[in-house]
């Protein structure tokens, strides 16, 4: 899990699949699934950029576990026939699974 702060340096972090948690303007900590971006945080605001960003996963933990399991099965052909960027893309895909799981459970 992520949790970022704002500082008064300004940074950039590159994100990886996985949970970010954050406070809203409540003071309410929200967790969220996202897949690999970026944040950009500034002295005023942190903007964070990603391809997917999951706030409550649609599907079921045991659906998302299969698809997990046909992903890492797929990922195993492809080890041996595949392109590293395909594989590198597969990998992804595993690990926003693993995170909308993590999001299930929380």
């Amino acid at each position: 899990m992520l949790t970022i702060k704002q500082t008064n340096t300004p940074s950039v972090l590159k994100l990886i699949p996985g949970i970010v948690s954050f406070t809203d303007e409540k003071g309410s900590i929200q967790n969220i699934s996202i897949s690999k971006g970026i944040a950009l945080i500034s002295p005023n605001e942190i903007n964070i950029t990603v391809s997917t960003l999951t706030t409550s996963p649609l599907k079921k933990i045991t659906e998302l576990r299969n698809n997990q399991y046909l992903l890492e099965l797929k990922l195993a052909k492809l080890k041996n026939t595949g392109d590293i960027e395909s594989i590198n893309m597969l990998i992804d895909q595993i690990e926003k699974v693993k995170a909308d799981i993590l999001l299930a459970n929380s």
